[in-house]
């Protein structure tokens, strides 16, 4: 039985191989679409991830603040699971680190009767927890410390990545699902044309009692197989977007190779051949059950 289903699938795509043909590019440049999107998506995880090892909540300390209270507020630190490492400079430190980084012009700074910088705790956050609302109640939290002065962390700047990121899952959801939806639609079209054509063989099945099912198999099968292969072409097409666009950009930017663009992680090609199988199931059953036979 099942071998009857799969061989008839086979003998019927290739009796309409153009046409077949044709949907399979439509449904791969359909996936491609939502393929280069997800690499976008993908990358831009990627470099949030890398900037948060960069990230960091400066906390500066009160000038009259005791070393029990120091204490207290790293131990508050440190216990905190949304933070990943905590760092105490000292005022020596702090004025040591900016001669430092003025180099030439630190011997400007010896000078000073008086260390005017502040003692501080220079935090870092989990990626986990590099939400904008998550960062802000982390930094609440913090400045109302016995000891803390203040507290800084580029507020703007991790609300434009998070509001980007946000925005972009959005847009990736409506766009994945109207093409999803076009897919479906393109499949439908192609199997109601391949079963009208095949409305001879049909009526001869029946006439020989075969039932709905071993009508309809070799269809859903054909719906099935068309979805996997254009699942297969968009990988292979995505993979060749890949290695020329990363070829160009380091090309012209050798700059970026710090960065390197990444692909899509292998779970996802499964994914997308999974997607594009259930796809064209969908697309066939739909095109199966709105016609009378």
């Amino acid at each position: 039985m099942s071998f009857f289903l799969f061989n008839s699938a086979i003998d019927s795509l290739w009796k309409g191989k153009w046409i077949n043909l044709l949907t399979t590019l439509t449904v791969a440049v359909a996936l491609i679409i939502i393929g280069i999107f997800s690499m976008l998506l993908f990358n831009l995880n990627l470099a949030l991830r890398h900037w948060s090892e960069g990230f960091g909540i400066i906390v500066y300390l009160k000038d009259d603040i005791n070393q029990s209270s120091i204490k207290a507020v790293d131990n508050a630190l440190t216990s905190n699971r949304d933070i990943l490492n905590v760092r105490f400079i000292s005022k020596d430190d702090a004025l040591n680190e900016l001669k430092s980084q003025l180099g030439s012009f630190g011997d400007v700074l010896s000078g000073l009767e008086q260390n005017p910088l502040p003692s501080s705790f220079e935090i870092k956050l989990r990626p986990e927890a590099l939400e904008p609302s998550k960062v802000k109640s982390i930094a609440l939290k913090i400045k109302k410390m016995d000891g803390v002065d203040d507290v800084q962390y580029g507020e703007r700047w991790v609300s434009i990545l998070g509001s980007v990121n946000k925005g972009l899952r959005a847009l990736a959801i409506l766009l994945g699902t109207m093409i999803a939806l076009g897919i479906i639609f393109i499949i439908y079209s192609s199997i109601k044309v391949l079963f009208y054509r095949r409305t001879e063989e049909v009526e001869t099945l029946k006439l020989l009692g075969a039932t709905k099912a071993i009508i309809r198999g070799p269809f859903l099968i054909e719906g099935g197989i068309i979805g996997f292969l254009g699942g297969a072409v968009s990988l292979l097409a995505l993979r060749g977007v890949y290695r020329l666009f990363s070829f160009q950009i380091i090309s012209m930017f050798p700059g970026l190779m710090a960065y390197p663009v990444s692909f899509l992680p292998v779970w996802s090609w499964f994914v997308f051949l999974l997607s594009g199988i259930t796809l064209g199931l969908t697309g066939s059953f739909i095109a199966l059950g709105r016609i009378r036979y």
